[in-house]
């Protein structure tokens, strides 16, 4: 390396900085063995790391070599640290290396550190396709060979090895470079497509696995409609656990699937939560369900999925057309007296196997939250809760409410059709209110939806089953209705399976000082310190009033004794003046009062025939209970013996 030494000044850039790098590491230049082997554990171990590239690699090899065998060349791989992994030359090539001894062979390694200059090392450095001939190495031992490879890469571009054709150089051949980099071009274009596909398998192993693990039902079509994929939940809610296979055609489960072909698969449009009627074997069903086109590259349709929705996440459906909800007990129910008592164990017994159940009463008495309570105390607990109140729905739309519409059945509907308040209902309970304003050509389809156990959508003539519970309420009297042809006879009977009457408040007074507690402590639930006691006047009063509102009248009338009370007492002078008007009035007529002082009189003495009342009633209601038990009814009572004949001589029930 000294100044006017030509041999080293005329190296290319890349040797002579090879050759500086060797010099410095004190590579023997008359060596050129390799000193670093693998063993054979650990050279089995990089075939089995390697296994993907020496698949890849060794055909296009076996085919290089019979290209270039009659040149007497050889086919060298390696990965990308220069450990050599497979050799192929021909016997006298193998021979002539073995001679020299420089340990060029499977499982050692030929790097810059090893053996100074060579092919292998410039071009797994370089990373570009290189050739070294000769007196270019560093060695003496290395020059009657020339050498020509290129770097492989993987899909990322990560070196992953190299392929090189080694020989005599007097061999060397012009085209063998470009046959070399045209190998190495298509082992790289190989390796990429296994990568491609290998990523591509996991991500259909992943999105397999997501699908059929997914809560929802998923079903996956080609672009004519038939099925590719369809996941567990699906078959579930179709109803066909092992029928519906791989080819089964779309419109052969969905009544409306051409729809589905018509619009996502036809014009590549989508629809979210649209509602689907599902061909099970046994019965139609409807769903949600959402759709949507999948394109391919060109952005052509090349098919479509749909998710549907099972009927325990079909809450949200019955959330967009209707926002009842149970959410009353019969813990809720508030009443000790004998008729409440008997009105709350009666619809026990209804919530636990009937059908069908009337609840009458007088407006405000608490009819909704009887049927709330029966639906909460039943098996369809878990199912939805659906209202509505016949009297508050203009004539012309009580069919729709009540049964639905399909698409275009009339002006002003929704493009998609609707469902009906008795399927959105199905699996649970439909409350009718006040089913006395219902008209009566509605009546007939009701009558016929309970006998069949079936409703016909408006605009359509398939029949969809129901399983629900039906109970209706009404303030008036049916019978007089009847009588007064506004209410159908037959309907009246089948409606009339267990009746259940809600006593009014006027009916059951001794509820009343319950009633108040809960509605102040209700109330007053944000200020507990400052919540009110109630004067014994007031209960009195109460007790002396009418009630035509009943509960309703009452819960309405101590919030307007609450706004006015800062705490402390509520007394007779908070009662609002409408209402005691009402009692002077009521009372007046029956008896004259002259001041505030004789009213209270009176009304403690009506509190008083009112409280007698209601205690013989329960003692009669205890009686029928027990079987005429006298020894059981003091127990209920709380009482002895001789005080129950007493109180029976006392109301004329014992002579």
């Amino acid at each position: 390396m000294t100044k006017g030494d030509t041999s080293f000044t005329t190296l290319r850039p890349e040797i002579r900085k090879s050759w500086i790098r060797c010099r410095k590491l004190g590579i023997d230049p008359n060596d050129g063995t390799s000193p670093t082997s693998l063993s054979k554990l650990e050279f089995k171990k990089l075939q089995e790391k390697k296994k993907e590239l020496i698949a890849i690699a060794v055909p296009f090899m076996k085919r290089l070599f019979e290209l270039i065998s009659h040149t007497g060349f050889g086919v060298v791989l390696t990965d990308e640290n220069g450990y050599i992994i497979e050799i192929m030359s021909i016997a006298e090539l193998t021979r002539e290396v073995a001679k020299t001894d420089v340990n060029f062979k499977p499982g050692v390694r030929w790097r810059e550190e090893d053996v100074g200059t060579n092919g292998i090392d410039l071009i797994l450095r370089l990373k570009r396709p290189y050739q070294i001939s000769g007196a270019e190495h560093f060695c003496r031992t290395h020059h009657p060979v020339s050498c020509i490879g290129a770097p492989i890469f993987n899909a990322e571009r990560v070196l992953v090895g190299s392929l090189i054709v080694t020989g005599y150089v007097q061999a060397v051949q012009e085209h063998t470079k470009a046959m070399i980099i045209a190998a190495v071009e298509v082992i790289s274009d190989e390796i990429m497509i296994r990568e491609k596909n290998k990523q591509l398998t996991i991500m259909n192993n992943r999105l397999t696995n997501i699908l059929m693990s997914m809560s929802d039902g998923v079903i996956v079509t080609d672009s004519s409609g038939r099925i590719q994929q369809i996941n567990p939940v699906a078959k579930r809610i179709l109803g066909r656990r092992n029928a519906v296979t791989e080819g089964t055609f779309i419109s052969d489960i969905f009544e409306d699937g051409d729809v589905y072909i018509r619009h996502v698969l036809g014009q590549g449009k989508s629809y979210t939560e649209k509602e689907v009627t599902v061909k099970t074997p046994s019965k139609k069903v409807n769903s949600l369900a959402t759709a949507n086109a999948i394109k391919d590259c060109q952005d052509h349709t090349a098919g479509g999925v749909i998710v549907l929705s099972p009927k325990e996440k079909q809450q949200k459906l019955i959330k967009r057309y209707a926002s009842t909800s149970a959410r009353f007990h019969f813990e809720n129910i508030i009443g000790q007296s004998t008729p409440m008592r008997h009105a709350i164990d009666l619809a026990i017994r209804a919530s636990e196997n009937a059908n069908t159940i009337l609840l009458e009463g007088e407006s405000g008495t608490g009819k909704e939250v009887f049927a709330q309570a029966i639906h909460n105390h039943s098996h369809r607990r878990k199912g939805p809760f659906v209202a509505i109140n016949c009297g508050a729905l203009p004539r012309e739309l009580i069919a729709s409410e009540l049964f639905g519409y399909v698409e275009g059945t009339f002006t002003g509907a929704k493009k998609e059709g609707r469902p009906g308040k008795f399927e959105l209902a199905n699996g649970g309970t439909i409350f009718l209110d006040e089913i006395a304003e219902m008209p009566l050509d509605q009546q007939v389809s009701l009558l016929r939806a309970l006998q069949e156990r079936a409703i016909t959508r408006i605009g359509s003539i398939s029949e969809i089953p129901i399983d629900v519970v039906i109970i209706c309420a009404t303030n008036k009297d049916l019978q007089s209705e009847i009588m007064k042809n506004n209410f159908r006879l037959d309907l009246y009977y089948r409606l009339n399976v267990i009746s259940i009457k809600i006593p009014p408040l006027r009916e059951r007074i001794g509820d009343i000082p319950i009633l108040v507690n809960s509605f102040i402590e209700s109330m007053g639930e944000r200020d507990r310190a400052n919540v009110p006691k109630v004067e014994p006047e007031v209960i009195a009063f109460f007790n002396a009033y009418h009630w035509p509102g009943n509960v309703r009248e009452l819960h309405n009338v101590i919030e307007k004794m609450l706004l006015y009370c800062d705490g402390g007492q509520l007394g007779i002078e908070r009662l609002p003046h409408d209402l005691l008007s009402s009692v002077e009035k009521q009372n007046s007529e029956r008896k004259p009062v002259k001041n505030r002082s004789n009213f209270l009189v009176h009304a403690r003495e009506n509190q008083k025939e009112k409280n007698n009342t209601d205690e013989r009633e329960r003692i009669l209601f205890l009686l029928g209970e027990c079987g005429g038990n006298v020894s059981q009814v003091a127990r209920e009572l709380g009482i002895n013996r001789s005080s129950v004949y007493r109180k029976l001589k006392r109301y004329k029930i014992l002579a």
